[in-house]
């Protein structure tokens, strides 16, 4: 199965949404992505529109 979310590049200054999310697991609802991968960073709703995304390089599907 798909292990990891396909890469998605931003551009400064343009407004863009995130993917969506690909990954599925029964019986846990998806609540989102963060900049830290325990969850305790900046979250994003699935699909949000990002605005010069700079100070981090990886969002992250929290752990569960």
């Amino acid at each position: 199965g798909l292990t990891q979310n396909p890469v998605q590049e931003f551009r400064y200054d343009k407004a863009q949404k995130l993917n969506t999310n690909p990954f599925v697991v029964y019986g846990y609802e998806f609540n989102g992505w963060n900049t830290m991968p325990q969850g305790n960073g900046t979250h994003y709703d699935n699909e949000a529109e990002i605005f010069n995304l700079s100070s981090f390089k990886s969002i992250f599907l929290p752990t569960i």
